[in-house]
């Protein structure tokens, strides 16, 4: 609460300079590839941003699987 302004500013960034983030964001809902990547990127991002801890997730791709590490 109270640094709404600095988590649009990371999401505008991340949407102007992280082209694989914004790539997962305007595709298909339904690749988990893009779900991993959307999720992951953000968490990351939020984590370094607020000094949060929200998890670390893992795609397996031979298993088509996101588990959390």
């Amino acid at each position: 609460v109270g640094r709404e302004t600095e988590v649009e500013e990371l999401f505008q960034k991340l949407c102007k300079e992280n082209y694989s983030f914004l790539s997962s964001i305007e595709t298909t809902t339904k690749s988990l590839k893009s779900t991993f990547t959307r999720i992951s990127v953000w968490f990351n991002e939020l984590n370094a941003l607020l000094n949060t801890k929200l998890p670390t997730l893992k795609f397996d791709e031979a298993a088509n699987r996101i588990t959390v590490v």
